[in-house]
């Protein structure tokens, strides 16, 4: 996929869907081709990635991890995160979907 902007950077885009945030990031390919025009003032560059990150303001802090100097219990983190994780899931899917709508139209 190839991106037009004036100088070869990421794009990073932050939006609110739901209750959650989504930073997308359009990479650039490391040492892309990248095409060039007299008559324009901007390149096009490869991009070779996309990052999506989905984050949410939780109320309630999450617990420590608690330890006895010889072992971690993780216990009570795994069952928050494994409730939570679907959801997050089920966002960055969404994003996704919805980008690869926009590029297909654009």
């Amino acid at each position: 996929m190839y991106a037009k902007k004036k100088e070869e950077t990421a794009f990073h885009y932050k939006m609110k869907l739901e209750d959650f945030w989504v930073e997308i990031q359009l990479l650039p390919k490391p040492k892309g081709q990248t095409i060039t025009r007299n008559t324009e003032k901007e390149i096009r560059f490869c991009i070779s990635e996309i990052e999506i990150t989905v984050s949410k303001e939780r109320p309630v802090d999450i617990p420590p991890i608690l330890t006895d100097g010889i072992s971690r219990d993780v216990k009570q983190r795994y069952d928050i995160f494994k409730e939570l994780e679907p959801k997050y899931k089920c966002i960055a899917h969404m994003t996704f979907r919805r980008l690869m709508l926009f590029f297909k139209y654009s």
